[in-house]
């Protein structure tokens, strides 16, 4: 979950932005409230079925690699993490032929670099060994 909020923080917050507003014009008697908080939630909507299926389809083999390979380090964990959530984006958006969306590659890196050090922390005791050296 930590790894979808990092990936859809910012465009949640630009939703939220030209969303929210159109509760308090002059048009607001015709705003239909459940249309808005769709509209404001999608960035969350969306991000999370594809960080759920990276994280089965890249993290967990990984993370079985570096355990059977003894070669479990954070910064291994996030390097794996930032370029497999940058990757996916860009797959997705070749496969749909879209132009120009390169960009949200940067918010699928932040989001697959968050999501491989929470759950670097959270598989197991930490000292300070583990951030420089595999764990035993």
């Amino acid at each position: 979950m930590v790894g979808t909020l990092a990936g859809a923080w910012m465009p949640l917050i630009f939703t939220a932005i030209f969303t929210l507003p159109t509760l308090f014009d002059q048009y607001g008697d015709n705003a239909n409230l459940g249309e808005m908080l769709l509209t404001t939630l999608a960035p969350l909507i969306i991000t999370f079925p594809i960080v759920l299926v990276s994280c089965l389809l890249i993290g967990l083999p990984t993370s079985w690699l570096l355990k059977r390979f003894n070669a479990e380090q954070l910064h291994t964990y996030v390097f794996v993490g930032v370029v497999g959530g940058s990757l996916i984006p860009l797959l997705i958006y070749c496969a749909m032929g879209a132009d120009g969306e390169w960009w949200l590659s940067l918010l699928g890196a932040f989001s697959g670099g968050v999501t491989a050090a929470s759950w670097f922390n959270s598989i197991g005791p930490l000292d300070d060994s583990s951030f420089s050296s595999p764990r035993t």
